[in-house]
């Protein structure tokens, strides 16, 4: 799925643009720290990447924006 997802990003942005480089290490970076800090949240998933529910991708979305505001969450 990244693989499709990095082809999808580069293909849809503009040629010269960092945005698709920046988009994809802003989810592997998030990727990694949901993996170490709150696996849970993946629900069983080994990556973001391998999740195709829009339930489970709403609750993350919801959780990171929590975590985001909180001074001792996650990031």
């Amino acid at each position: 799925m990244k693989a499709k997802f990095k082809s999808y990003i580069y293909d849809t942005n503009l040629e010269g643009s960092q945005k698709a480089s920046s988009y994809i290490r802003a989810i592997d970076l998030l990727d990694a720290i949901l993996q170490s800090k709150a696996k849970s949240k993946l629900e069983g998933f080994k990556s973001i990447y391998d999740i195709k529910s829009k339930d489970i991708i709403s609750r993350l979305y919801d959780y990171v924006l929590e975590e985001q505001n909180n001074e001792r969450g996650i990031f």
